[in-house]
């Protein structure tokens, strides 16, 4: 059984103070990935995070409480996706950190290339990842 990520880049709103979906997550199906960012699928030694900036893991956080609506409904009405969670900005380029430490140098562009967004012309005062895993 494969699992796959579902979730958006959200970015919250300077003048409406929303958040509001900047574009999907997008991310080749990777195992390792998946256990640094959610804590699935692969486990990891809590310092592994600690000695790389984190204060706690961050993983198993739920859903924010001020989640956009597109990416509410997406994550508790489509059947089969658990393990919500949450990452600023911040967090993502730490636990990028850390795949680059355990992942040889030719693997690592798949990740890159797919996970930061695109924020095109609008600005934004703080972005997230906002996700969930669906066994497929």
């Amino acid at each position: 059984m494969a699992v796959d990520i579902i979730g958006y880049w959200e970015g919250l709103n300077p003048k409406s103070q929303e958040w509001e979906v900047i574009r999907s997550v997008v991310s080749d199906r990777s195992y390792i990935w998946f256990g640094i960012i959610g804590g699935v699928r692969c486990g990891f030694d809590k310092d592994l995070f600690l000695n790389n900036g984190f204060t706690n893991l961050p993983h198993n956080r739920g859903l924010p409480k001020d989640v956009s609506e597109q990416t509410r409904f997406t994550l508790t009405d489509m059947v089969g996706v658990n393990n919500h969670n949450w990452l600023t900005q911040a967090e993502v380029n730490m636990c990028l950190g850390i795949w680059f430490k355990l992942i040889p140098l030719e693997n690592q562009s798949a990740i890159v290339s797919t996970i930061i967004p695109a924020y095109g012309k609008r600005m934004y005062t703080q972005v997230r990842m906002v996700f969930g895993f669906k066994n497929v």
